[in-house]
């Protein structure tokens, strides 16, 4: 890494100096591009491992032991608290 004038200074910290909103959005474009999709990713592949698999081995349509209906009702819940903590935050 090249020093310059931000890296040289001498217990400089970076997350200090940057603008309050630059480094708001940042950290929202991070989590939103990133953060939460591997995480929802990561939800679904976990409920749909074959040991959650209530039918046979070869059926045509796949029997899961956590539905979408009951995956549909925890994100409209998750999705109903996120927004009562975003309008308690103002």
């Amino acid at each position: 890494m090249v020093p310059n004038a931000y890296y040289g200074a001498r217990n400089f910290d970076f997350h200090q100096s940057c603008p309050r909103e630059e480094l708001h959005q940042f950290l929202i474009g991070l989590y939103g591009d990133y953060v939460i999709p591997s995480t929802l990713y990561e939800v679904e592949q976990v409920l749909r491992r074959p040991d959650l698999v209530l039918s046979k081995p070869g059926a045509k349509v796949p029997r899961y032991l956590v539905t979408n209906e009951m995956k549909a009702g925890v994100w409209a819940r998750l999705r109903g608290g996120l927004i009562f903590m975003s309008a308690a935050w103002g």
